[in-house]
């Protein structure tokens, strides 16, 4: 049963008794009324009846015993004929218990007819002689007026409650009906239209659940679309990193199965032997760089003062000679000072970045300037270059594991795509922030700001 279906039947039900007893109330009282003026009304008429026999006898005259009683009753039947008696069934006279004579109707007081009369009694002395006078005065109408009062009762109750019910269910059914939204709301979410809300506006109970019911609403919609991007990012990094361990791993076994299965010359099995011991050092640095991301993600270091000018001067002394016979132009200009870091870090992380500025380098005439500036709060790590740059639609994904701009370069190239989220992940350990600025054709800036604290 339907929730405003209950709300219109308890307020009919409710309505219905209230009515019941209250007409009841109402037909009994006015019954009982009735009752009692027609009873003091029938009093009333009795004692003029027998006043009225009393005067008309000393009028007349009362003569001896023995002519009493025809003069009496001569008396009482003109009364009657004349209609003076008209509200009375019946008149019975009796003197020591003998009925003398009896005019109307003779009721039974056990009959239907004798329970809708009033037997009242009066008594008249007349020469030492006590005459009873008994009356039976009709008091049907009052029984009748109930029962058409009754009637009436019936008819108004049955339709007040027909109309209470119908303007109960309608009022029931307006109330009801932001349920109703607030149902559909539900149905629409769990079956998994998590944008749908149900929008009630009025401000009571029924509204300010509706509210909290949106909020939530809003709140699970968030929390499955950060789980999905979390699953989508887990799927991406899941397969990318199968693709990476499949390449190299897929090279070393055909190599190990060569050297096994077949006899080589000397100079094929070095060869062999180099392309195996390379591949494997080329997934031991995957395995150990993904292991650094977690290890960062998860772990805080402790900072200690360094000169990062001079950990980026030795780095960069070391490698430009590299880099030379590459027809790179490796190149650094640092500040003095010092602050707080993490050295191996620090130096991982220029190392990442000198790297994926290489990447991007044309194959002849590229140059790399790394720059390195002391703030209040730390050092300013930047790396310039003059290669393809980077599109602004992948900026903001460049810090994802394994996401590449152009994948098939980089894994020509033997990157593993983790270089710039574990880059990231040194960063904030120091309280700072990576961000890009490049522009196609032109180059890409690595802004690399650490607030560890000076010193």
């Amino acid at each position: 049963m339907r929730f405003r279906t209950k709300i219109a039947l308890s307020v009919t039900c409710l309505l219905a008794v209230l009515f019941g007893i209250g007409g009841s109330i109402w037909i009994a009282a006015s019954f009982h009324t009735s009752f009692n003026r027609q009873k003091a009304d029938a009093s009333d008429a009795v004692n003029l009846t027998v006043d009225m026999v009393q005067t008309l006898g000393e009028y007349s005259g009362w003569e001896d015993e023995d002519g009493l009683q025809p003069h009496l009753q001569q008396n009482v039947y003109q009364l009657w004929e004349q209609g003076i008696m008209s509200s009375f069934l019946s008149l019975s006279v009796s003197v020591g218990g003998v009925t003398l004579f009896h005019l109307g109707d003779t009721v039974d007081p056990n009959s239907p007819q004798g329970q809708e009369c009033l037997f009242l009694e009066q008594t008249l002395a007349v020469n030492d002689m006590d005459y009873r006078f008994s009356f039976v005065y009709d008091i049907s109408s009052v029984y009748e007026t109930r029962q058409i009062q009754f009637q009436v009762y019936v008819l108004v109750y049955l339709g007040l409650i027909l109309v209470c019910a119908v303007l109960s269910y309608t009022i029931a059914w307006f109330l009801t009906r932001p349920l109703k939204r607030l149902a559909k709301a539900s149905r629409e979410i769990a079956s998994g239209n998590l944008s749908c809300r149900s929008r009630v506006t009025s401000r009571d109970e029924i509204g300010r659940l509706s509210r909290e019911f949106d909020a939530m609403a809003d709140q699970v919609e968030q929390s499955v679309e950060q789980l999905k991007q979390s699953m989508e990012q887990q799927e991406r990094f899941m397969g990318s990193f199968t693709h990476e361990l499949k390449t190299p791993m897929t090279s070393i076994i055909g190599y190990a199965d060569l050297l096994r299965s077949h006899d080589l010359t000397p100079e094929e099995q070095a060869e062999a032997a180099e392309y195996i011991f390379s591949e494997a050092k080329r997934l031991e640095r995957m395995s150990m760089t993904l292991l650094d991301l977690f290890v960062t993600g998860k772990q805080s270091v402790p900072l200690r003062s360094c000169e990062p000018g001079v950990l980026v001067e030795d780095y960069v002394r070391r490698l430009a000679p590299v880099y030379a016979q590459q027809g790179i132009d490796l190149n650094c200009e640092v500040q003095p000072g010092s602050c707080l870091l993490e050295p191996d870090l620090f130096v991982t992380l220029t190392a990442n970045l000198i790297d994926n500025a290489r990447k991007a380098l044309p194959s002849r005439g590229g140059r790399i300037l790394v720059i390195l500036e002391m703030t209040e709060d730390g050092c300013r790590l930047i790396v310039q270059d003059n290669g393809r740059g980077i599109p602004q639609d992948s900026l903001k994904h460049l810090t994802e594991a394994f996401y590449r701009v152009d994948k098939s370069r980089s894994r020509a190239q033997g990157g593993s795509g983790l270089g710039l989220a574990l880059c990231e992940n040194i960063v904030k350990l120091h309280g700072g922030e990576l961000y890009f600025q490049s522009k196609q054709n032109q180059g890409t800036d690595v802004v690399a700001q650490f607030r560890g604290g000076r010193t």
